[in-house]
């Protein structure tokens, strides 16, 4: 964080040690297109200062040239029973509140409100911000716009909303930040709160620096809590960092309405504070659908849904996380992807070039007891995975369950049990003889296998040992693969499969150069992963498909 931006903030905290004025005074803009500092443009007939709240609603334009503009609350746009309109044209001054609130496009009637603040420098010192807000069950629409060239939006501790209704009018907040948008605690981007009818639009684009939180709040983005429908969206050029939780596209109990979020990180991180990270959650009959984009890693936060269907729920739900280099670090909270305990079904995907650790669990395609949906769920983690228990695949209700996980050449570490169920799929890629750096596989205490396994080579060995899962105890591999298929070698290559017992533990050992001529293996159903240097055309397809477990001696 740059040194300006500090003090920014420092400054937010000195003006909110100067406390509310005794009695504030309301003034309003009565001009059309005119100068902020001409006290004949106000009503009463005086330039504002930081004991006034101030009011630009009559479809004017207040302007502000030089630096100056000094508020304790400012209402851009803020309709009651009648429509309102306004705008404020900052230009190259900062905009100071004095704990006073910051509306811009708010309805809280029958009136319909459209609010525009605009400028180059910062805007900070307010205490809560509303942006294309409907509020007290209004039924007006509101509309309201940001855009600050290169400053920063400071809040003091306080609520940022940009796109919210309670009521049955529509809501679309725009907020473009040419900085970055710094201590606030609650940050709502499109959200339908509870009775609400109308539907809620927010964007926020964050073109430098990053989103602050203050430790103590929710990011909400595309949130229905109604019948409404929400649709939000977030790009962070920086990092976003200190909410305790995440909302990415959610339908909360007993709402009808379905939810959007999309969240696009460009360089930097997504932190949280152990709170819950939810991506396309759905807890009632609307539909979810949530995604997370990003360069760099997504850490801090507690459990982690990603396209889960909660609570009994009908509503469908998808979710998308995608890392290009970065790790999914959870804290010891568990991770599920692609999950259902209701009629709904859900769709989860994570992929990331690095790894994804630090969790309890990981579900990856989970059917729980009562589900009647399916469930559907993609694991890629090309730089490892840690977790106590990993499921993949499982059904324990009425509807269907596929999962897939992927660690290309690296190592799935398992302290307790790996359950892969009959729908489960795992992807390994080799490219050497080196376990965890040039082939992949699980340590595992207690392997219970199903499902599909398919391996991937990238070099043409004439024999050679793939230790693929070693248990911890000699009785840790229980079950068979229903099939198992190698890709990327010559067909006619020996190959043989199956539970070895070696220094007192199980393991899941592939031996190439002995046992049985390999077969042209299934086509995959999806594109062929990248786990390295596949290069199948130059070995050509080739692969065993075995239906029960071999024993190797």
């Amino acid at each position: 964080m740059t040194i300006r931006k500090l003090s920014f903030i420092s400054l937010a905290a000195a003006i909110a040690c100067w406390g509310t004025p005794a009695s504030a005074v309301p003034i309003d803009w009565i001009a059309g297109t005119a100068d902020w500092f001409t006290a004949g443009n106000w009503n009463p007939a005086q330039v504002p200062t930081l004991a006034d709240d101030v009011s630009v609603n009559n479809g004017g334009t207040a302007t502000a040239a030089v630096p100056g503009v000094q508020v304790q609350s400012l209402d851009v746009g803020d309709a009651g029973a009648a429509n309102a309109t306004g705008t404020v044209d900052v230009q190259t001054s900062t905009v100071l509140g004095s704990s006073g609130s910051l509306n811009v496009g708010r309805s809280r009637g029958a009136g319909t409100a459209n609010g525009t603040l605009m400028g180059a420098d910062n805007v900070l010192g307010f205490g809560n911000t509303d942006i294309g807000v409907v509020d007290n069950g209004g039924a007006g629409n509101a509309t309201g716009h940001v855009d600050l060239q290169t400053g920063f939006l400071i809040g003091s501790n306080s609520s940022l909303e940009v796109g919210r209704t309670d009521g049955g009018g529509t809501a679309d907040g725009t907020l473009a930040i040419g900085g970055g948008v710094v201590n606030f605690n609650d940050v709502f981007i499109s959200f339908v709160e509870t009775g609400a009818t109308g539907n809620a639009t927010g964007d926020v684009d964050v073109k430098s620096n990053d989103l602050d939180g203050d430790g103590t709040g929710t990011l909400i983005v595309g949130r229905t809590q109604a019948a409404g429908t929400a649709d939000g969206s977030l790009t962070v050029a920086g990092t976003i960092k200190d909410f305790d939780g995440a909302d990415i596209g959610t339908v909360d109990t007993g709402a009808t309405g379905d939810a959007t979020g999309v969240v696009n990180i460009g360089t930097g991180t997504m932190i949280g504070s152990t709170g819950s990270l939810n991506v396309g959650r759905s807890r009632g009959a609307g539909t979810a659908n949530g995604t997370v984009n990003g360069a760099d890693n997504v850490l801090g936060f507690g459990n982690t849904d990603i396209g889960v269907v909660d609570n009994g729920a009908d509503g469908n739900a998808t979710g998308n996380v995608e890392l290009q280099t970065g790790f999914l670090i959870g804290s010891l909270g568990s991770l599920e992807i692609g999950r259902t305990n209701g009629g709904g079904s859900a769709d989860g995907t994570v992929a990331t070039n690095g790894g994804v650790v630090n969790f309890t669990s990981i579900d990856v395609g989970l059917v729980q007891a009562g589900g009647t949906g399916n469930a559907k769920g993609s694991l890629t983690a090309r730089g490892g995975l840690s977790a106590t228990n990993l499921n993949v695949g499982v059904s324990a209700g009425g509807g269907s369950a596929t999962g897939l996980v992927d660690v290309d050449k690296s190592l799935g570490v398992i302290s307790d049990t790996m359950t892969l169920g009959d729908g489960s799929t795992i992807h390994l890629g080799i490219d050497g003889f080196t376990r965890g750096l040039l082939y992949g596989g699980f340590d595992v205490q207690v392997a219970e296998i199903d499902g599909v396994l398919n391996l991937f080579f990238g070099f043409m060995p004439a024999a050679g040992i793939f230790d693929l899962i070693i248990s911890g105890s000699d009785t840790g591999i229980t079950g068979a693969f229903d099939m198992v298929n190698i890709y990327g070698l010559t067909p006619g290559t020996l190959a043989m499969h199956g539970v070895v017992l070696d220094a007192g533990v199980e393991i899941y050992r592939l031996e190439i150069g002995v046992g049985d001529p390999i077969p042209v293996p299934p086509p995959l159903p999806g594109p062929v992963p990248e786990p390295g240097a596949l290069t199948l055309l130059g070995f050509g397809l080739a692969g065993l498909g075995f239906a029960r477990r071999r024993k190797v001696t």
